[in-house]
């Protein structure tokens, strides 16, 4: 090996180094291991690091250095070819139950907004894409419509509630006209309000026909009908009394009588499937965040398990009997009324109590730890009574000692609500590909 092939250290000296002499090969990976305080970061850091970015400093000019901290010498006699450094400093990072790989190294941040942006929602029952009405897709739809019944007028508005305040309100944005059902005409709100026995108005904001219609104007109009209608926009399509019968397009929306001179359908911009409105909240980073309220599961907080008596702890020997104190958690003076309870139950329904607590059915399993009656409280039940005296500290020791870990059944583990895992990507959620 020549000269220029290896980093020559001699009579190192920083911190614990104790006149240390070394030669390292370069282009290699070498392990520096030794007890705690034998000087690894000593060698690695304040000696080979320091020289290295010290004499790379050294090669710029002397106005660039100024910029720059100046780095002390390292105390040793020789270092011989040491190379530009790049040093990876040692941390301690706050890692709580919650951290998992993707969370430290914020992969998870990007999944989040992949998954906010190009996920697309799955009805949670069937399985199927859910689908909403936004002003893109309903100009679509008119655009059809129009060609199909060139003889109609298509009304875009909106419901609102029929009171004195809300009315003016729309008068002052410009929005003065509204559908007189009863009529089957347009009427002013200053020339004619609408009668006081009417629950709702329909305020119109725009119409369009085959002749009049143009995309942009359409869709400007429909995107202030669902920011004014909050998400539901009022479609009435109304035909010229010459016209023949019309052809019936099948959307959601009432249907009126095909002898009528118009029609209302209702668009809104909730995912639905079918014809039936799936409530599912609109995507954004923090739905799909376990360490955020808005995504983490409400039952787990987040977690993924939860806190369960575990029949294994309160059971721990299989080959020990009921008379034997087979029930662990029963064992002991303070436990002897519901170990005579347990015992007189047993003689009641016939289950053995001088056999292993191994060669019982299931059902007799069940009922030693479910039954509830005066006469016997099974395991799960009592423990449950117990919780509301978890306000002293010895029932709490009690309780952890018998409680154990279980997926989260509502979430099954996944540590997300419902609504972050209706959205997938390529059929898969953020949790399978986390």
């Amino acid at each position: 090996m020549s000269s220029r092939s290896k980093l020559t250290i001699r009579q190192a000296r920083e911190n614990n180094l104790k006149a240390l002499n070394l030669d390292l090969p370069h282009d290699t990976f070498v392990g520096i291991t030794g007890l705690s305080g034998s000087g690894k970061s000593s060698l690695a850091f304040d000696t080979i690091y320091a020289e290295g970015q010290r004499r790379y400093i050294e090669t710029f000019s002397p106005y660039t250095r100024q910029f720059f901290d100046k780095v002390k010498r390292p105390k040793v006699d020789l270092i011989e070819n040491v190379r530009p450094a790049i040093a990876i400093q040692q941390r301690t990072r706050i890692v709580n139950s919650r951290s998992t790989v993707g969370s430290m190294t914020d992969i998870n941040d990007f999944l989040k907004i992949v998954w906010s942006n190009v996920a697309t929602p799955v009805c949670p029952e069937c399985g199927l894409e859910l689908s909403r009405w936004d002003a893109s897709s309903l100009t679509l739809l008119l655009a059809k419509w129009i060609e199909t019944k060139k003889e109609s007028t298509f009304l875009l508005g909106l419901k609102v509630q029929n009171s004195k305040e809300v009315l003016e309100r729309l008068q002052m944005l410009g929005y003065s006209r509204y559908f007189e059902k009863k009529k089957g005409n347009l009427e002013n709100l200053e020339e004619t309000p609408p009668l006081k026995k009417l629950k709702e108005v329909s305020i119109i904001l725009d119409r369009c026909s085959s002749s009049s219609f143009t995309p942009e104007r359409v869709r400007e109009s429909l995107e202030q009908c669902f920011a004014l209608g909050n998400g539901t926009v009022e479609v009435t399509e109304v035909r010229t009394r010459a016209a023949r019968p019309w052809l019936r397009i099948p959307v959601s929306g009432t249907a009126h009588d095909p002898h009528q001179r118009y029609e209302t359908h209702i668009f809104k911009n909730t995912f639905h499937c079918g014809d039936g409105e799936v409530s599912i909240e609109r995507p954004r980073p923090s739905l799909f965040s376990y360490n955020h309220p808005i995504g983490a599961c409400p039952e787990c907080n987040g977690f993924g398990k939860v806190l369960v008596i575990d029949p294994h702890k309160c059971v721990p020997d299989h080959s020990k009997s009921i008379a034997s104190y087979a029930v662990e958690c029963w064992k002991g003076p303070s436990a002897s009324d519901e170990h005579r309870r347990l015992l007189s139950f047993c003689k009641s329904e016939g289950i053995p109590i001088d056999a292993p607590w191994g060669s019982l059915s299931t059902e007799q399993h069940d009922q030693i730890f479910n039954h509830k009656s005066r006469t016997y409280i099974g395991i799960n039940p009592w423990f449950q009574w117990l919780e509301k005296k978890k306000y002293k500290m010895h029932v709490r020791v009690f309780l952890a000692r018998y409680r154990g870990q279980v997926d989260c059944t509502v979430c099954g583990g996944t540590r997300l609500k419902s609504d972050a895992l209706a959205y997938k990507i390529d059929g898969k959620t953020i949790a399978e590909v986390s």
